[in-house]
């Protein structure tokens, strides 16, 4: 059966604060919450991980109807049966796009294997509506009898795995609960037949499990990103680190997982990122304000109770979400004692923090962070967020593309000219340059305010785009910031690091030292030389002169080349008035060739010496000519 309006209509609590400002906020570490020096938390392995069945008998139907788009609907009980009386599905408009059918079963719960933690209270309600989320919480009242004072609470069972998770109640009487989810699956209540421990675990520790970057806002969440933050937390603690043994996540993608810098959490990007497009995609001003849609919320010890419970049934941390007028707050809830719910602020990355709670007066105090929250909203883990698509935002930050098409794309390109603006190359890691110095001109074609500010490692360059840079490897990192639209300040956009090699400049090389000739050059030996060409030729001592010019020249050339590349030799015999060798060739710089009719002579010249050899027959020559400048 389906009607309009809601039997909760008399419940309607205004919470005019819900206009939500955002999450974030200036922390102040010595706030109240801020656990005392020496204050531990409970012990960091979970109180208990519930495996179990639940054997039921035949379902039957009790409620079917339609959610229409645009207004208020209910889904109304039809059983007469006591304990299925006053079964209703709240859906608030807006929670689905088209019209959504609902149809509801409850079979009875015969027994339980969970232990006595859990004694189910309530039929197994299964509720069918075609899957997916919706937009906005609905409320669910499950009949139950509970009796006073008794630790309760509402579960999801998921037979394929035989486990529980919790569902956040929002109204609690004798005659049953309202819980709050936006999907659906097979719910019960249940109470512990047994105490609750006085300590009670999830294993999960914030400066361990949780992230290191503060909530500081970005260009896509201004105002914080604390629910991101707190579910991808959760998410990565519960199915990496826990179900698959990944590595534990504080600081494990400290500067994307490369050099840890932990004086800079700027240089996060991917951690930002992720957190900052989970708390976009799960609009979560939407979800803290509809989390009060004409319902009541539970306070007090049945708040207390409800985080206690959760956590030692499950063994998984809770979502807490925190209220104050004019903004909401989105942390995670992790262990319990006597005096405290223990929280992991996004806010205070890694810090001890709890919520107070008076055994005496069974109330819990105000949480104090970065403001001062008087409301706690039990929010459990997938029934308000969405769970299932965290794991493909996982997958694109493993990717390294969490966030494309969403921030201001940023350019990067080196000047290689100082004189010259469009001497442009782009910036990529593994850069290499011999210059002491380079300049670096960032672009952005999607948002004209953009500013920059360049590091050194961890250090602020004291230019935003001018750095020094040493012999070998130098960490270039760029912080750029941008202005939203309808905003006024500027917000973390990126953060990009390059790898820039400085290679050592080779010394200019230092020429040889040339000797200075007075060219042309024409040196004489004293040597025998041949006389005649016949194979009995005989030698006189003889003068013997070689000339030439040592810079060479070409001997195919025409002008000063082909002049310069002009040799002669001639022998003159000393004993008798005879010219023994009349000959003229060429030089080029490094060897000789010199012809007289048949005789044939070469050479070489290395500077410091002229070597000439040669000649016919038994006439054979070996002329060593030295040169001086």
């Amino acid at each position: 059966m389906t009607s309009t309006g809601s039997r909760f209509a008399g419940r309607l609590v205004v919470v005019a604060a819900l206009a939500v400002a955002g999450c974030g906020g200036a922390p102040n570490s010595a706030s109240p919450s801020a656990a005392p020096r020496g204050t531990s938390a409970p012990e960091s392995s979970p109180t208990s991980q519930a495996r179990g069945t639940l054997v039921t008998g035949t379902p039957v139907r009790i409620a079917e109807g339609v959610a229409t788009p645009g207004k208020d609907s209910s889904i109304l009980g039809s059983r007469t049966d006591p304990l299925l009386q006053g079964f209703e599905i709240s859906v608030p408009a807006g929670a689905y796009a088209t019209e959504t059918t609902f149809s509801v079963t409850a079979a009875p719960i015969t027994s339980s294997t969970f232990g006595p933690l859990v004694k189910p209270l309530s039929a197994l309600i299964t509720v069918e509506n075609g899957g997916g989320d919706a937009n906005l919480p609905v409320a669910v009242r499950i009949p139950a009898a509970i009796p006073d004072g008794a630790v309760a609470g509402a579960f999801y069972f998921d037979p394929a795995k035989d486990t529980l998770e919790g569902v956040p109640v929002v109204a609690r009487d004798a005659t049953g609960m309202t819980v709050l989810t936006r999907h659906f699956s097979s719910i019960f209540i249940a109470m512990a037949e047994a105490a609750l421990p006085s300590e009670i675990s999830s294993g999960f520790l914030p400066s361990i499990d949780g992230w290191q970057i503060p909530n500081d806002g970005s260009f896509i969440e201004p105002p914080g990103y604390c629910s991101g933050a707190s579910t991808s937390a959760m998410w990565y603690y519960l199915e990496r680190n826990r179900a698959a043994g990944a590595a534990s996540l504080f600081g494990l993608f400290d500067n994307n997982g490369g050099t840890k810098t932990p004086s800079l959490w700027e240089d996060d990007a991917d951690p930002i990122r992720l957190a900052s497009v989970v708390q976009a995609d799960t609009d979560w001003d939407s979800l803290a304000a509809t989390f009060f849609w004409k319902q009541e919320w539970i306070a007090g010890d049945l708040a207390y109770d409800a985080f206690r419970y959760a956590i030692a049934v499950t063994g998984e941390p809770q979502l807490v979400f925190v209220v104050r007028p004019g903004g909401a707050h989105a942390m995670i809830v992790y262990g319990a004692d006597a005096n405290s719910l223990w929280v992991s602020d996004p806010n205070f990355p890694g810090d001890l923090r709890h919520i107070r709670y008076n055994g005496v007066t069974r109330e819990l105090s105000p949480y104090i962070g970065s403001f001062t929250y008087p409301t706690i909203l039990y929010a459990a883990k997938s029934a308000i967020m969405p769970w299932s698509e965290l794991a493909d935002d996982w997958a694109a930050f493993d990717a390294g593309t969490i966030g494309n098409g969403r921030f201001p794309t940023v350019e990067f390109q080196v000047q290689t000219d100082p004189n010259d603006p469009t001497s442009l190359v782009p910036l990529v890691s593994g850069y290499e340059t011999d210059q002491p110095s380079m300049t670096v001109v960032v672009t952005n074609p999607t948002t004209s305010v953009l500013t920059v500010s360049g590091y050194l490692g961890d250090k602020k360059n004291a230019s935003p785009t001018t750095f020094s840079l040493e012999i070998g490897d130098n960490d270039i990192g760029f912080l750029t910031k941008g202005v939203p639209d309808g905003r006024h300040g500027a917000e973390w956009a990126d953060f990009r690091r390059f790898t820039v090699t400085r290679l050592e400049s080779l010394p200019t090389p230092t020429p040889a030292p040339t000797t200075a000739f007075a060219e042309p050059v024409r040196i004489t030996i004293k040597a025998d030389a041949p006389v005649g060409y016949d194979a009995n030729a005989a030698t006189c001592p003889a003068e013997v002169t070689l000339a030439f010019t040592p810079s060479g020249g070409d001997p195919n050339g025409t002008g000063v080349a082909r002049l310069n590349a002009s040799a002669g030799l001639w022998a003159k015999c000393t004993n008798m008035d005879v010219s023994a060798i009349d000959a003229s060739g060429t030089f080029d710089g490094t060897t000789f060739s010199i012809d007289e009719g048949r005789r044939h002579y070469t050479g070489t010249f290395d500077g410091t010496a002229a070597h000439i050899t040669g000649g016919q027959g038994a006439g054979q020559v070996d002329f060593t000519f030295p040169v001086a400048p």
